[in-house]
């Protein structure tokens, strides 16, 4: 009697581990999920790769859509031929066939009834797929987040399973972007994240107006009065003209507000050569500096045609720029940091020149200006 109870117990023992064995097989293996079986009428397949089953039937073809690899299909009767394709495979069945299996390592087994639902010569579409879907995200430049977590920067692919999930894209500068996306089995999603700038407005006047306009040391396309739209942030604006000393200034670009910088810009006192039309004088400047050997930094002509006229230290440059209209043409030497004037006349226009010199001291940022001026 003793052993009788005994091997019961020992029984319901080895039921209860088995249970909790299956149990926790199942709970550990995950599904594969079917999506659709249809009848593909008017397809012919079947009909142009016909085969016979073992009885001389013709057979049905079942082309299997998935989105994974690594399986194994099996059929009650066997199948009579079996094609690999991309993401499909195509399986030739007799008409009597009543079930297929398909098998994955990780999964549990899934079975189809097929009793009763195949006829020759047509083809059938069975759609399954595991428990994953597969989100594509596109940000350029931009951080991308799922679910406050950091998956990659740009572009991205993520395989996740069924569920609902926060997709968001962040860049300096810019609002955050965010979508909630719901992935069902075997889906596959593109989503397109563009952040929105984050600008404020930069307006620029000056006097005189016209003045070019450099951010960050790059040239702008406006001339001031100027009306410019900027991602926040900090910036390096310096604006000029010919003819006047530039002005830099540091700015910060805030959120939806306006940044104004109104420049009163000074005239270059650099040295200048000007011919006045009417008048018909010229006026030469060399700055005497101690320091290095004195040359000139800049000359500046309008001569007789309106435009100021640009030359470097070079006293050869200057008489190219001015020789050509000036009855006189000026030569420059640079000796212990001191810088003196010469004039050679011209004998076809020597009549016209009336010797007549002012003769001026300056000053100017710790340089002496000598100055003299020609009436002819």
């Amino acid at each position: 009697m003793e052993i009788k109870i005994l091997n019961i117990n020992l029984y319901k023992s080895i039921l209860i581990v088995f249970f909790i064995f299956s149990f926790a097989f199942h709970s550990s293996s995950q599904e594969l999920i079917l999506k659709e079986f249809k009848h593909l009428e008017g397809n012919t397949t079947a009909r142009i790769y016909r085969k016979r089953d073992v009885n001389g039937q013709n057979c049905a073809v079942l082309i299997i859509k998935h989105n994974f690899k690594n399986y194994t299909i099996e059929t009650g009767k066997g199948y009579e031929a079996l094609e690999e394709k991309t993401g499909e495979t195509w399986v030739w069945l007799s008409p009597d066939e009543y079930r297929v299996v398909i098998r994955r390592a990780g999964y549990i087994p899934f079975e189809f009834n097929l009793r009763d639902k195949l006829k020759e010569l047509e083809t059938y579409e069975l759609t399954i797929t595991d428990e994953f879907g597969n989100i594509i995200i596109h940000a350029s430049k931009a951080v991308i987040w799922l679910d406050d977590k950091i998956i990659g920067n740009d572009s991205c692919t993520i395989q996740l399973k069924k569920g609902e999930y926060r997709i968001k894209a962040t860049k300096e500068n810019f609002y955050d972007e965010e979508i909630n996306v719901i992935l069902n089995p075997g889906e596959t999603k593109n989503i397109n994240l563009n952040p929105k700038p984050i600008l404020g407005n930069l307006i620029i006047n000056s006097s005189p107006s016209g003045a070019k306009v450099y951010i960050n040391n790059k040239l702008n396309d406006q001339q001031t009065p100027s009306s410019i739209s900027l991602l926040i942030g900090q910036y390096n604006i310096q604006i000029q003209k010919d003819g006047y000393l530039s002005i830099k200034r540091d700015i910060s670009i805030l959120e939806n507000k306006n940044t104004n910088l109104d420049l009163t810009l000074q005239q270059d006192p650099a040295n200048i050569i000007q011919k006045h039309k009417k008048q018909s004088h010229i006026w030469l400047s060399s700055a005497i500096s101690f320091a290095g050997v004195g040359t000139y930094s800049l000359i500046r002509s309008n001569m007789l045609y309106k435009d100021y006229q640009n030359a470097g230290s070079d006293a050869s440059e200057i008489r190219k720029k001015i020789e050509r209209l000036d009855i006189i043409s000026p030569v420059a030497y640079g000796i212990s940091g001191l810088s003196t004037i010469g004039f050679i006349i011209k004998s076809s226009k020597q009549q016209k020149l009336k010797k007549q010199y002012n003769l001026q001291l300056s000053s100017f940022q710790n340089n002496l200006y000598f100055t003299m001026k020609c009436d002819f």
